[in-house]
């Protein structure tokens, strides 16, 4: 047993017009500010205009992915997602899950640019790549927005950021087996502006926040959670152990 559990605590709570799909504690903000300059370069580009537009996981360079690549396509689908002067469509990210999850079924290794773009119904593709740069202490990420009829890469933004504990955290974390992600994005969720939640440790009587987008709780510990304003809700946590790549759903 792990006296320590990294858990990614990815929750999602039900409610009266309100579905939200959040990283608790204070986000890495520079990661947070790093996918909104991506979208806001999107936004701009007059070739996306009126077109659908999927964000695929992101791979690692050295080929040897990690929770990350996850993590950052969500990131910046909730950025295009939140860019005001957006004129583009985004695939659900419900779809792409269950392509990754069919191609895996059967083995599939190759990627096929044409046939991803064809079974998503997308004009275009966001591939995505990311670099941990050790000796810089930098997490090199690289976007190409490429247009599958023809190859050609429309627009390449790239943001580099400086690595804090939790970014550490996930890029070590092994990406969740295979049917994990399903299982996950069956819970469908939006982001929302409407509410605030937090999470929180009880210990002692005391209200001890949760810090940062990949939160580390011990094993028995109390957590509690509050939405403001208060409304009628469901909680849903989506605990990951990176020792082993399992997921554990639970409902409060």
């Amino acid at each position: 047993m792990l006296k320590r559990l990294a858990i990614f605590l990815i929750v999602f709570f039900f409610m009266p017009k309100i579905s939200v799909l959040a990283f608790f504690g204070n986000s890495s903000c520079d990661l947070d500010k790093g996918m909104k300059k991506i979208a806001g370069q999107m936004a701009k580009e007059k070739i996306l205009f009126n077109k659908r537009v999927a964000v695929l996981d992101f791979k690692a360079i050295n080929g040897i992915n990690s929770l990350m690549s996850t993590f950052l396509a969500t990131k910046l689908l909730a950025a295009l997602g939140s860019t005001p002067n957006r004129k583009f469509y985004l695939v659900d990210r419900m779809d792409i899950v269950r392509l990754m999850d069919e191609e895996d079924s059967f083995g599939g290794d190759d990627f096929d640019i044409d046939v991803w773009a064809k079974r998503l119904r997308a004009d275009f593709l966001v591939i995505g790549e990311y670099t941990w740069l050790r000796k810089k202490h930098v997490l090199d990420i690289n976007c190409k927005v490429v247009d599958p009829k023809n190859g050609s890469i429309v627009i390449t933004p790239n943001v580099k950021l400086k690595l804090n504990n939790d970014l550490l955290r996930i890029l070590n974390a092994p990406p969740a087996k295979k049917g994990v992600a399903s299982k996950l994005e069956q819970i469908t969720s939006t982001n929302s502006k409407k509410g605030r939640i937090s999470l929180f440790i009880i210990k002692e009587n005391k209200k001890i926040p949760l810090q940062g987008d990949a939160p580390v709780v011990k094993v028995g510990d109390e957590i509690g959670f509050s939405i403001v304003p208060p409304v009628d809700s469901k909680l849903y946590v989506f605990n990951y152990d990176p020792a082993s790549g399992d997921a554990i759903f639970s409902r409060v």
